[in-house]
């Protein structure tokens, strides 16, 4: 990860809060992010719990204070909204920037 004021880049590995989309709440998750390639892992898991590729990402929008939407369409064409969440501001600023990056 950075430290602040740092410029960084793809690929990025970072912990961010993911809403679950059945019950709502909001859980740490392990983000690798490249160009063209979004995953999202359990912690201490090595398989996926999702996964977004070039293509599935219609839109990425800033949620002020701290959130990240990712529009992206799934396996049978139905859309779905993700939302990341950071403790800070800052953190989602540079989230958004770089999905928008990859994407």
């Amino acid at each position: 990860m950075d430290t602040v004021g740092e410029a960084v880049g793809l690929p990025y590995t970072g912990l961010l809060e993911k809403q679950s989309a059945m019950m709502g709440v909001w859980q740490l998750r392990r983000l690798e992010l490249d160009r063209g390639l979004l995953q999202y892992f359990k912690d201490g898991c090595v398989a996926p719990r999702g996964t977004l590729r070039a293509g599935d990402v219609l839109d990425v929008c800033l949620e002020p204070p701290s959130t990240v939407l990712v529009l992206a369409r799934q396996a049978g064409g139905e859309e779905r909204t993700f939302a990341f969440r950071a403790g800070e501001a800052e953190e989602i600023y540079k989230w958004v920037r770089l999905i928008r990056q990859a994407f």
